[in-house]
């Protein structure tokens, strides 16, 4: 913001009837990162608590399209929520916020009223809350290393976490994790180095007690006293015994010279912040009873060490409830395990997709192997197509390319994989499907689709069983849900036989009896045209389905469609169905009308 602009915005001011502002004194900039980058200043008068006070404001280059900040370069407000260590006054966030460009002073007006409000009530006192809120910001700017957690802090009990350290660059990379999970592939994925090129140390979680307040360290690190007194005064006297009997069933391999803590603060929306701490010394060793010639190193917060060093410690976590969260996840769908019949184009987008939502374990079925020329409609990319090991150059089931790649993504999903026919599967018995919350069928083969959806109707528990499919040339796609609270409407339904005409998937856009596949080099290449758009909008309308079935949201068993352009499927000649004249809100409240009240699957069959 150039001086002229500012003494435009000065006579703007001049002219608006306001009395918040009494008096806005340009002054000259010694220093912009004093200021965070600004390079226009000035100082305001405003009246705080009925005295008139000066607070520093400053202009980025592109105000108004960017808010004013504020300072309290000299300290008139004392120690205050929100108030950072260079005097800045964090009074909004603006990410949300749509500014009027137009009207450069009244923007500047608002901006003042909220921080004539922050200072205010911290003075008052009425938004101590917030430091307990904001701990977390607070205390990573006090941080000298960083541990990464992967922590519930839904478990509200004293305990040891795993931890292990590995040097890079002379730098340590922490990583505590819960001791009941196995996070071997997953450290490895998100990390980079296996366990067992680590050093372990012994690492214990302190959740305090609801309810808990005290401020963070602003500008000034604790002394061991403090930190002693903010833990051990603030956890429920069964986790002090927990803490005891941790401190005597500790292995000796993680006893050293360097004590870990992870330290959980509730805060009042329900949440916990997390910080934590590194403490170093030679502590006293004890023996460890009367008879026992077991010898304990005495943890420091028991006794404290000669020449003890802490050192705070961020943390930052990879808790998969946390993720979730903060993604915008699926919790609820942490127990979930989800079958997926045929990992193709559709396949294949869907287990990602399910994976993605954070489904707890996913099973593949499907015995063909990714090729070259099907990788730009497919999930797996070509580094997914061969793997070259000793025995030489080795073609990769899909199910082990979307494992790999789930793996590595989204390390807390379990894959199963079966790289073999539905068939075998279902008649070796390798899946209890009593133990599946969801199954989905995406192979695309009408015949192959009809035998499952018998064999699931003769079972007499069952999942919810989705089906899923594209039509050629981008006119559309869908999903039909079945064995969801009832068993009427079924896969077979769609297949309504007729006198003197063959049978037809009644659902198609497509008019049946045209011939859509295609080959580039003779039979052995065959394929249906659709892209990988189609294949995606597709999974995303059958993921969407399957969770809002595993979550009960969904009732009945509706056919669901998309439809797509059909200017390419027209230029070529082809027809489409009636079906495919009907819009969006005809296609959706006739979802229910495909049923077959003679079906020889479904109709016969009491509901569940």
């Amino acid at each position: 913001m150039m001086a002229y602009k500012l003494n435009q915005l000065l006579e703007e001011l001049e002219q608006i009837d306001q009395t918040l502002i009494q008096d806005i004194v340009p002054i000259a900039v010694q220093n912009p990162e004093a200021y965070r980058g600004c390079t226009t200043l000035a100082k305001i008068t405003i009246e705080v608590n009925g005295e008139p006070t000066v607070v520093t404001v400053g202009f980025p280059d592109s105000y108004p399209n960017k808010l004013p900040k504020f300072f309290d370069k000299d300290d008139e407000f004392g120690v205050i929520p929100h108030k950072e260590l260079d005097g800045f006054l964090c009074f909004t966030r603006s990410e949300s916020l749509v500014i009027d460009e137009r009207f450069p002073a009244s923007v500047l007006l608002n901006c003042v009223e909220k921080v004539l409000m922050l200072i205010e009530q911290g003075i008052r006192g009425e938004n101590d809350d917030d430091y307990i809120v904001e701990f977390e910001d607070y205390w990573r700017r006090e941080s000298k290393c960083k541990l990464y957690g992967c922590i519930d802090t839904d478990n509200h009990t004293v305990r040891m976490l795993n931890l292990w350290s590995k040097s890079s660059n002379d730098d340590p990379i922490l990583v505590a994790a819960e001791s009941d999970l196995n996070l071997e592939q997953a450290i490895y994925s998100i990390f980079g180095f296996n366990l067992d090129e680590a050093k372990k140390y012994r690492c214990i979680y302190f959740p305090l007690k609801p309810g808990t307040f005290f401020k963070p360290p602003l500008g000034e690190t604790w002394d061991f006293s403090t930190v002693k007194e903010n833990i051990i005064t603030n956890l429920t006297p069964s986790n002090k015994s927990r803490f005891q009997r941790i401190l005597k069933q500790t292995p000796n391999n993680v006893l050293t010279n360097i004590e870990i803590i992870v330290v959980g603060l509730p805060l009042p929306n329900g949440n916990v912040a997390l910080f934590g701490y590194i403490m170093s010394g030679n502590a006293p060793i004890r023996n460890n009873g009367k008879k026992a010639k077991v010898m304990r190193r005495i943890h420091p917060l028991v006794q404290r060490p000669k020449e003890l060093g802490l050192l705070e410690t961020e943390v930052k976590r990879w808790h998969p409830k946390h993720l979730l969260n903060r993604t915008g996840g699926n919790t609820g769908l942490s127990d979930k395990h989800v079958a997926i019949v045929g990992v193709g184009s559709i396949g294949s987008e869907v287990a990602m997709k399910f994976a993605k939502a954070g489904v707890n374990k996913i099973s593949l079925i499907d015995p063909d192997f990714l090729e070259l020329d099907n990788v730009h409609r497919h999930t797996l990319g070509s580094n997914k197509v061969y793997a070259l090991l000793d025995s030489g150059l080795v073609h990769i089931p899909k199910v082990w390319g979307i494992k790999q790649e789930v793996n590595q993504k989204y390390p807390f999903t379990k894959i199963e994989d079966f790289p073999d026919y539905f068939s075998v599967v279902w008649k070796e018995k390798k899946i209890n499907w009593t133990n599946v919350d969801l199954v989905v069928i995406a192979i695309g083969e009408p015949n192959q689709e009809m035998l499952i959806n018998k064999g699931f109707h003769q079972l007499d528990k069952t999942p919810p069983v989705l089906y899923t499919w594209v039509e050629p040339l981008g006119i559309g796609g869908h999903t039909l849900v079945t064995l969801n609270e009832e068993y009427q409407g079924c896969y077979q339904c769609l297949f309504k036989s007729e006198e003197d005409i063959p049978i037809f998937n009644r659902s198609a856009f497509a008019k049946p009896f045209q011939e859509f596949s295609k080959s580039i080099t003779g039979c052995a290449s065959i394929f249906t045209p659709y892209n990988f758009l189609d294949s995606e909008r597709t999974a995303i309308l059958t993921v969407d389905t399957g969770i809002k079935a595993l979550m009960g949201q969904l009732h009945g068993n509706p056919l669901l469609s998309w439809k797509g352009d059909n200017h390419l499927f027209a230029s070529m000649g082809y027809k489409t169905t009636r079906r495919y004249s009907f819009s969006e809100k005809k296609l959706f409240e006739s979802r229910l009308l495909y049923k077959d009240p003679e079906c020889p699957i479904c109709s016969k069959k009491e509901e569940k």
